[in-house]
């Protein structure tokens, strides 16, 4: 576990019927992540198995970038700018999305 490594949970409430539309717009900045972006280790998307009692899903991103400047690299990438803009064009989200920035502090990722 490296000290100077940046985790970040990322927390999107899609409009109900627009869960498709985020994962795709989500999936074109993931591609462009794992071609271009050497920093970032990680890059996830997951979303919720069974919609809330209201009818919508969580999408959780769960991102780690080997230092601060990565991380920095990313949210000034193109492809990062499309992305949130396209999310506010399209109101795509009920609110904004809740964004932690997290230091590992033990525990395990593989018994490999």
């Amino acid at each position: 576990m490296s000290s100077s490594e940046v985790n970040i949970v990322a927390l999107m409430r899609p409009r109900q019927g627009q869960t498709q539309k985020v994962l795709d717009l989500i999936q074109e900045a993931a591609n462009h992540v794992e071609k271009n972006e050497q920093g970032t280790d990680r890059y996830e998307i997951y979303s919720s198995l069974r919609p809330s009692k209201e009818g919508t899903d969580t999408i959780c991103m769960v991102e780690r970038y080997k230092h601060k400047q990565a991380l920095k690299d990313h949210g000034g990438s193109q492809p990062f700018q499309k992305f949130q803009s396209e999310l506010a064009r399209q109101d795509l989200l009920l609110a904004p999305a809740v964004i932690h920035v997290l230091a590992r502090r033990g525990g395990f990722t593989s018994r490999l």
